[in-house]
């Protein structure tokens, strides 16, 4: 649920990035999914969609920093 350049900057290594303009026509395997975003407030707002569109779905409290910290693994990034 983050910007492109958000995700660059570093994520968790194997996620993929669909930013929440684009989330009503994702189209994700029917798996359940985890989302994050920095801080929360969009990760919510995707996982409504989502929910929405059947998918089962939780939200990280918090972001990837916080992801970070928590397990001491390093954030992939690209840019």
């Amino acid at each position: 649920m983050r910007q492109s350049d958000e995700f660059a900057a570093g994520h968790l290594p194997g996620a993929t990035n669909v930013e929440l303009g684009t989330v009503a026509d994702a189209e994700l395997e029917h798996l359940p999914l985890t989302i994050m975003c920095g801080h929360g407030e969009r990760a919510m707002t995707g996982a409504s969609v989502l929910k929405g569109n059947g998918y089962d779905v939780d939200v990280l409290d918090g972001g990837p920093d916080t992801w970070a910290a928590a397990t001491g693994q390093p954030l992939q990034t690209r840019g």
